[in-house]
């Protein structure tokens, strides 16, 4: 009989520990964003929530671009296993190929305000600036999946998680407070500040995952 073979394990087995956890954190996070809407009805009142909620519901083809830089990612940072100037030099492709997705919605926040009104309707008109500003929201969002992929691959799911939820809050905070003032457009930007704040504490994450010594393959 042939002796079975061990699984074949990640490099960075060791370090990742209870990694459903930082995963199960990170998307629970991600999830707490749907809360947007409500919040801007509580805050401004059902029409200004109906057109933030119009806007919002053209934001998830451009956040499509973030999903598929994620899953394309991580493979190509797997293949550098522990070789440290390979998993630099894949690390700093990720950045590149996310530096460049992020400038298609901001290319689409352009075109915003006159495309609602196409699409959804004069009485949607407002909407666009809504969009616009989302769409810059966006952007962020593609920014922010390559620190995150290079955290989580390096073993801090937990830090991203972290970061992640800390920026949610505040931006869900901004969110209804911004709404209150300035109806669906600022409640806008609340978005975009969640996203940058967000996009600042990954990369405090990603660069200390970067600086601390790659494990032993287990």
């Amino acid at each position: 009989m042939r002796p079975r073979r061990a699984a074949a394990r990640s490099p960075w087995g060791a370090r990742r520990g209870p990694r459903g956890a930082g995963f199960g954190l990170s998307n629970l996070a991600a999830q707490a964003q749907q809360l947007d809407t409500p919040l801007v009805t509580l805050g401004a009142g059902a029409f200004q929530g109906g057109l933030y909620a119009a806007a919002g519901r053209l934001i998830g083809p451009l956040t499509f671009l973030a999903t598929s830089l994620q899953l394309v990612a991580a493979p190509w940072l797997a293949r550098a296993g522990t070789d440290p100037d390979a998993l630099h030099a894949e690390e700093r492709r990720v950045i590149k190929v996310g530096a460049a997705l992020a400038v298609a919605p901001l290319l689409v926040a352009l075109a915003g305000p006159p495309l609602i009104p196409l699409l959804l309707g004069e009485e949607y008109a407002r909407s666009g600036t809504v969009f616009a500003v989302l769409a810059i929201g966006a952007a962020v969002v593609t920014l922010n999946q390559p620190p995150a992929i290079i955290a989580q691959t390096r073993g801090h799911q937990r830090g991203v998680a972290t970061a992640i939820a800390v920026g949610l809050a505040f931006g869900l905070a901004a969110t209804l407070v911004l709404a209150s003032l300035g109806g669906a457009v600022w409640a806008a930007a609340g978005y975009v500040v969640s996203q940058v704040i967000i996009f600042v504490l990954l990369c405090v994450v990603a660069r200390r995952a970067r600086r601390a010594p790659l494990p032993a393959p287990t």
